[in-house]
């Protein structure tokens, strides 16, 4: 896996006051954990939505910037044993 910058995501200063966002369960229950990062959320209406570290949604911050993991291609070896 290789790590990219995410282009949607910010990450907040420390002494920023914002709280998690995320949410879930019925009935609803709320994360409110100190945010560290941001992201813009929406397609007609775009904000920015915040979330602690643990609801990056498998993302990663590091030296300040929010990275991602994407998959590398495996490339089809024709010695690989079979």
């Amino acid at each position: 896996m290789e790590w990219v910058i995410d282009k949607q995501w910010i990450v907040l200063s420390p002494d920023t006051a914002s709280l998690c966002r995320y949410w879930s369960g019925q009935p609803m229950i709320f994360c409110r954990q100190k945010a560290v990062a941001q992201m813009l959320r929406g397609w007609r209406h775009q904000t920015w939505w915040a979330y602690c570290a643990d609801h990056l949604y498998g993302r990663t911050i590091r030296e300040g910037v929010v990275y991602y993991g994407r998959a590398q291609h495996l490339v089809e070896s024709h010695d690989a044993p079979t």
